[in-house]
């Protein structure tokens, strides 16, 4: 198939204030090619494509669509062009359903009169194409994360777009879910459509990508061809310096004294849980593996009193534990890192220093003469909170900074950091690494390494088995809200797959 150039960026640059976010920089873009677009949270991917999609103008450099200058054109105007953009922060309307979400603002109309039955109909048409599990009539706000992201592409697709930019489309995604949208991928590709692909997953970079661009502090490093990609040398130009793939943490071993921190038997929830059973031990990382859908999540939020306990039974630190509420959670020494960061847990419109501050504000608070009232000692708080964002090595202009300014992994730091200060005595982690770069991933594997070792325990769910292998001690494997298998003699992602493959035969 012949390939023509569908998109041309050359040489733009974009800055706030003093800050020089894109230098210079060049992208090309053909049809049916897919282009990986890779880099650091904050080399710039997110600042190019929202002036390809008309978000931000540029300062200096073109843009060129089908050979067409652009200078700037509007959100709209680039809809018009047939570009589209999946970006990783969802744009949905929880409250309305799927057929509503793919066309809205651009429904069906007769007369003025909105066309359900055309909507509904053109809804199924797509899911069905694309063999997507989802029914028209479901409310947004009622899928899981994984469901949504799948509208999130259906509907960048019902506007006939030419240039389809996803933003880390597998992070929530099932083995079987991956395969899907590769497959769709694949079949984008060959009707001429180009793909912008931007993922941390270097795997499945290497695996779906025609070329490879890598782009670090705003400059391109490089653009490569598949079949001169490697992992390392994509992490050498990410990073900027040499490194190999095996270049990950060395994993504590546990202590053999076998001191139980948590003991779960037959706990089940109003929710998916059904009869959990398991153990953590003192500085422990138990791995949770598992399909989206499997009952991780619903695990995470029952140890952390945000689900209903029906059954069985808990003890914590030898004690009877049921919580009813976070609040009883985090009294009890127990912290929750969401899955979802930007939506449950980050206050985007507070700084850094609030954030990071607000589970230990008392520490910073003295008493007035008046009765019932307290005054906060803003000194001491932003010295703390300065400390704090040195210790994780926190990427910010200051502590002032409002968090929903930060990229993902930075951000993931800043809801670390805020839990850390309360020294848990069980962390729970529920993909905490998803969307995030490389060398934040490492660092975060790091951390968890070292509290673990001072005693802590960590439960830790993650959709990337290799990582899973990499960072737990013992693995349980969950399916249909149950845990079906614990892996603890040989933990390698071959097992860990089987099983969950397995669970899916049952």
């Amino acid at each position: 198939m012949d390939r023509n150039v569908l998109l041309e960026m050359r040489g733009i640059t974009k800055k706030f204030g003093e800050s020089n976010v894109l230098n210079g920089v060049d992208f090309a873009l053909l049809s049916g090619e897919v282009h990986a677009l890779l880099g650091e949270n904050g080399a710039g991917k997110s600042t190019l494509m929202k002036i390809l999609s008309g978000v931000y103008s540029l300062d200096a450099g073109e843009v060129r669509v089908n050979d067409v200058p652009r200078k700037r054109f509007s959100p709209a105007e680039a809809m018009q062009e047939g570009i589209s953009i999946v970006y990783q922060d969802l744009s949905l309307v929880p409250e309305l359903t799927v057929a509503d979400n793919l066309f809205l603002g651009i429904e069906p109309r007769s007369w003025g009169m909105l066309r359900k039955e055309r909507i509904h109909r053109a809804a199924q048409g797509m899911i069905t194409e694309y063999g997507f599990p989802l029914k028209p009539q479901m409310k947004v706000g009622d899928l899981s994360y994984a469901q949504q992201q799948m509208v999130e592409i259906l509907k960048a697709l019902s506007k006939k777009a030419q240039i389809l930019v996803l933003d880390e489309p597998t992070a929530s995604l099932t083995v079987e879910e991956e395969e899907t949208l590769f497959s769709i991928i694949n079949d984008l590709r060959a009707h001429g459509k180009g793909i912008i692909y931007i993922s941390h997953r270097m795997d499945e970079v290497l695996r779906v990508a025609d070329r490879i661009t890598v782009l670090r502090d705003g400059i391109n490093q490089g653009t490569i061809e598949k079949d001169r990609a490697t992992l390392d040398l994509l992490i050498q130009l990410i990073t900027g310096t040499e490194t190999t793939s095996g270049s990950r943490i060395a994993k504590h071993h546990r202590s053999t004294s076998g001191i139980p921190a948590l003991e779960v038997r037959e706990l089940s929830t109003s929710g998916k849980l059904r009869q959990a059973t398991f153990t953590i031990y003192e500085g422990e990382i138990l791995g949770v593996a598992g399909l989206v859908g499997s009952g991780r999540t619903t695990l995470a939020r029952a140890l952390f009193g945000l689900e209903r306990i029906i059954g069985g039974h808990i003890r914590f630190k030898g004690e009877i534990y049921k919580p009813q509420s976070p609040a009883q959670a985090i009294d009890a020494g127990v912290a929750l890192i969401p899955e979802q960061r930007r939506e449950q847990g980050l206050f985007g419109e507070l700084s850094i220093e609030n954030n990071i501050t607000m589970t230990v504000l008392d520490r910073f608070s003295y008493l007035g003469n008046l009765k019932g009232l307290a005054f906060v000692n803003k000194r001491n708080m932003l010295r703390y909170s300065e400390e704090k964002v040195a210790d994780l090595k926190i990427a910010c202009r200051n502590v002032f900074q409002k968090a929903g300014e930060l990229s993902g992994g930075t951000q993931q730091k800043v809801i670390l950091s805020r839990w850390l200060s309360k020294d848990p005595k069980l962390l729970i982690m529920d993909d905490p690494t998803a969307g995030v770069d490389i060398t934040t991933k490492q660092e975060i594997w790091t951390i968890m390494d070292n509290i673990a070792q001072k005693g802590t325990s960590i439960l830790f769910i993650s959709s990337d088995l290799k990582e899973l292998v990499q960072v737990s001690h013992r693995i349980v494997v969950m399916a249909d809200g149950a845990i079906i298998r614990e892996i603890d003699t040989q933990i390698d992602e071959i097992s860990v797959r089987r099983a969950m493959q397995h669970a899916m035969v049952q």
